[in-house]
């Protein structure tokens, strides 16, 4: 239920007295997996493609061209994130230790509900990452595995010693508009990595894998041009992201729509990972073409915490499970390859 948003949706069609099509989609979305997984070429592992590709499927039953709101939250401050960075400038100043300490201790004592990432989730994510510099700290708030755990998930014969950190990948980016003030470099950071390696990628395959187009019109030069000017207040004040979107919808929408909370367009995946996709993705995470890159003993463990509701380890057993997909994938593909190869 916290993942729908077909209530929202029907409530700003009523307003606009607009016609909305609904389709209810739940774990059958599963048996779909490895085909979403084939449709996107390279590891991706963004539970929202599941969304994703279903709603572009949908549409494609109606229209061959849609409109996107993609780019919206990145120019105009809407990601909670972009909060996360203003209250770490106030706290910022607390020594790593007693952040780390504060966010050890979400994730020990904290509720394990398999659900939406809720406010202590949050907070557990904003503290392991409160004491870093202000644009790593701004990657952290998204980070799925630390450095350590990847240390221990990835064997010793795959890792690179020079490898670059994801931290190491945004630095170019932050210290281009090092003069900016400092939510500006967050966007700036985003548009460069989040926007174009995950929200653009993950609708640009979807849609084309369904021959339905999409346009963007937030993404209009202009428009990101434009909002790069604003100041700070113009989008974010507060816990309350694009202003400025809000108070343009407001013309047309009930306040009650307008100040509904940012919802996100995922899955809940970590209830799936319970069932119906844990047998599935124990078989992919623990196959051989997966085991020879991770340590085998340490996705067990995180299997049995979750399984024992322990811990909610659902975005990291959903990257690997992508990952064995794409793997198994890319196997067949070359096995078939070879043998077209041998044919010839």
């Amino acid at each position: 239920d916290g993942f729908s948003e077909v209530e929202g949706a029907q409530q700003t069609a009523n307003h606009l007295n607009i016609n909305v099509q609904n389709k209810l989609v739940s774990h059958e979305m599963i048996d779909a997996l490895p085909r979403i997984v084939a449709a996107y070429d390279e590891p991706f592992a963004d539970p929202s493609i599941l969304p994703t590709y279903f709603i572009c499927s949908f549409a494609r039953e109606y229209a061959t061209v849609c409109v996107s709101g993609d780019g919206g939250d990145e120019s105009f401050a809407g990601y909670p994130t972009y909060i996360a960075d203003s209250i770490n400038r106030v706290t910022g100043f607390l020594p790593a230790w007693l952040s780390q300490s504060i966010s050890q201790l979400f994730e020990l004592y904290g509720p394990v509900r398999h659900r939406k990432v809720g406010w202590d989730e949050k907070a557990r994510r904003f503290f392991a990452a409160n004491h870093m510099p202000q644009n790593q700290a701004h990657g952290g708030w998204r980070m799925i595995f630390s450095e350590n755990e990847k240390a221990k998930l990835i064997r010793d014969s795959y890792i690179d010693k020079k490898h670059r950190t994801p931290f190491e990948e945004i630095a170019s980016f932050s210290e281009d508009v090092r003069e900016c003030d400092y939510l500006d470099q967050a966007i700036y950071m985003d548009i460069k990595t989040w926007l174009v390696d995950d929200i653009l990628v993950k609708i640009d395959r979807a849609s084309m894998h369904h021959s339905l187009e999409i346009r963007s019109p937030l993404l209009d030069h202009r428009i990101v041009e434009f909002a790069a000017t604003l100041p700070r207040a113009m989008k974010l004040k507060w816990f309350s992201g694009k202003r400025l979107l809000r108070r343009l919808a407001a013309k047309r929408l009930p306040e009650k729509i307008i100040k509904r909370p940012k919802q996100g367009f995922s899955a809940p995946v970590s209830s799936w990972l319970m069932q119906p996709l844990a047998d599935m993705g124990q078989d992919i995470t623990m196959s051989s073409d997966l085991s020879a890159i991770v340590n085998k003993k340490y996705v067990e463990g995180l299997w049995h915490e979750h399984l024992y509701k322990k811990r909610d380890h659902g975005l990291k057993l959903f990257g690997l499970v992508c990952l064995g997909l794409w793997l198994e994938n890319a196997k067949a593909l070359h096995t078939k390859r070879l043998v077209s190869m041998g044919a010839s």
